[in-house]
């Protein structure tokens, strides 16, 4: 039997072929809340009705899906109205094939692994990048696994293997209905977040200068978020190269 790790990647390539299958479009939060009003009937301009069932013809014939990213889930958590939460999960679900983007910072340590991997360690043989970047909504956060210590490896394994493959079929809807019926998540609430940059641009306000000093300062933040990242794909090429 395969290992989780292992497993997890089949499960991904096979998914990047489906969606390497497919036209992929994509919607905003404000088109998906006119497509659920559509399914309820609901008014909405005519021709958006047009739009809803010729969409949904093309996802029928799967020649079309219109995948989610983080940006529309946390919108769509903002909703206080549970119920039409959870029926616009419903219709993302029907046009999405309940598929997603990973997380930004997953994309930018994969696309950051291919770079170390073509450009340096020179590999020629890589599975495209694009069979990486989509899961389904339950990992659009970030894939986690159970893991007990006090168990024996192969039960280990075991349950890691069945836990996954049960949680990569639940549906947005019914997340929503049934783990994240908050009004509003707390970890939604960037305010803090955003206060506290902004504190700490005010308290450096005398660096600023010019340009060059802001692109500077600017750069420095960027970096330092993907600072561990490259610290650890630098260890990998030094262990690969003399």
């Amino acid at each position: 039997m395969e290992t989780i790790d292992e497993y997890i990647k089949i499960l991904k390539i096979q998914l990047g072929t489906e969606m390497s299958q497919r036209k992929l479009i994509y919607l905003g939060l404000n088109f998906w809340i006119n497509l659920r009003k559509c399914i309820a009937n609901d008014k909405v301009k005519n021709n958006f009705y047009d739009f809803y069932n010729l969409l949904l013809s093309l996802v029928e014939q799967k020649k079309v899906l219109c995948p989610i990213n983080h940006s529309v889930f946390s919108e769509l958590l903002k909703q206080n109205d549970i119920e039409s939460r959870i029926n616009t999960a419903k219709v993302i679900d029907l046009f999405s094939n309940s598929v997603t983007l990973i997380f930004a910072f997953e994309r930018e340590e994969l696309e950051l692994q291919y770079y170390i991997r073509q450009k340096l360690l020179e590999e020629s043989f890589l599975t495209p990048i694009e069979q990486y970047v989509w899961v389904k909504i339950p990992y659009i956060m970030g894939v986690a696994i159970p893991y007990n210590d006090k168990i024996d490896a192969k039960t280990q394994k075991e349950l890691q293997i069945e836990f996954f493959k049960y949680s990569w079929t639940i549906t947005l809807e019914e997340m929503m209905r049934n783990y994240l019926r908050d009004s509003v998540l707390p970890f939604l609430d960037t305010s803090q977040r955003a206060a506290k940059l902004n504190e700490g641009k005010f308290a450096h306000s005398d660096e600023m200068k010019s340009l060059n000093n802001l692109f500077k300062m600017e750069l420095n933040g960027a970096l330092s978020v993907v600072i561990e990242i490259v610290n650890d794909y630098l260890k990998i090429l030094s262990k690969n190269k003399p």
